[in-house]
């Protein structure tokens, strides 16, 4: 919505993040990671919407054979203010509007697994499956005119995050395509 006011904003943040890897043997690693998460309000935004803000915690392993690989991985991801943001879908009477949700704890594990077996004449046929498991939890109680929230109690889960995510990819592959 254009209306010919200049708004303006200043954002400074320190975003720390630490990840290691270790390879533990020529296939096998383990890894581990903490960073902090923000997502500043634009300009437009009034003062009562706070900024979305995390700490991103992931931990797991990571194969990679000559022609197989794979990987596990554990996140917990603990907002202390997740937001919410109006779009075609979420039929809100603002389209522009921009709401606090609180403390929301995200969490579970994401995997992957790789092949890429020969087929012939030099023809592999890459395989790629994928399942991540999500788990949320709002940490608290409260009223939001975002009509995806509404009334929300501590333990409810978050509307429209699939608990399960599946993906397969199945190509060919040769040296030159």
């Amino acid at each position: 919505l254009n209306t010919g006011q200049k708004l303006t904003n200043d954002n400074t943040e320190v975003l720390p993040g630490l990840g290691t890897f270790y390879q533990w043997t020529p296939e096998f690693g383990v890894l581990a990671g903490v960073h902090r998460g923000i997502v500043p309000t634009g300009p437009a935004i009034g003062d009562d919407v706070d900024p979305e803000e995390s700490i991103n915690y992931e931990a797991g392993f990571r194969y990679q054979g000559r022609r197989a690989s794979g990987e596990l991985i554990g996140f917990f991801n603990d907002y202390s203010n997740l937001l919410g943001a109006c779009s075609l879908s979420t039929s809100c009477s603002d389209p522009t509007g921009v709401f606090n949700g609180g403390e929301v704890d995200v969490y579970g594990f994401e995997s992957r697994f790789a092949m890429e077996p020969p087929v012939t004449g030099g023809i592999t046929a890459p395989l790629t499956l994928s399942y991540t498991y999500t788990e949320t939890e709002f940490q608290n109680d409260f009223s939001s005119a975002f009509p995806l929230w509404q009334e929300v109690s501590r333990g409810d889960r978050l509307p429209y995050m699939p608990r399960h995510r599946v993906g397969l990819s199945l190509g060919l592959s040769a040296s030159n395509w």
